[in-house]
C-alpha cells in the first residue's frame, strides 16, 4: 500500500509505456497493410449500414463508424497516430 501512495498513476504509465511510437508499434509493412485493409472493410460495413438503415440515430452511428475506420486505415498505412490518439496525447501533455 505504501508503494501506491508514493507513485502516481502517470509515473507508473510512464515507466511501462515506450517513449516513441515506433517502439510501441514495431510493425512491418505487411502488418500495417493488413490492418489498413481490415479497417477499410469495416468502413464498407458502415456504408452498408448507412444505406440500409432508416433512423437518424442509426445513420449517425454509421457515419461515425465510417469516419473512425477510414481514419484508422489511413493512419495505419502511414504509421502515424490516429486522431483519437493525437487528441489524447494533447490532453495528457
Amino acid at each position: 500500500m505504501r508503494l501506491f501512495t508514493q507513485l502516481s498513476l502517470s509515473d507508473i504509465r510512464g515507466a511501462l509505456m515506450p517513449t516513441r511510437r515506433r517502439e510501441l508499434r514495431g510493425e512491418s509493412l505487411e502488418e500495417r497493410a493488413y490492418k489498413s485493409l481490415w479497417h477499410l472493410s469495416i468502413s464498407l460495413v458502415g456504408l452498408y449500414e448507412l444505406k440500409t438503415h432508416r433512423t437518424k440515430l442509426a445513420k449517425a452511428l454509421a457515419v461515425g463508424l465510417i469516419a473512425f475506420h477510414l481514419d484508422a486505415a489511413l493512419c495505419d498505412a502511414l504509421d502515424i497516430p490516429t486522431t483519437p490518439q493525437r487528441f489524447l496525447n494533447k490532453l495528457k501533455a
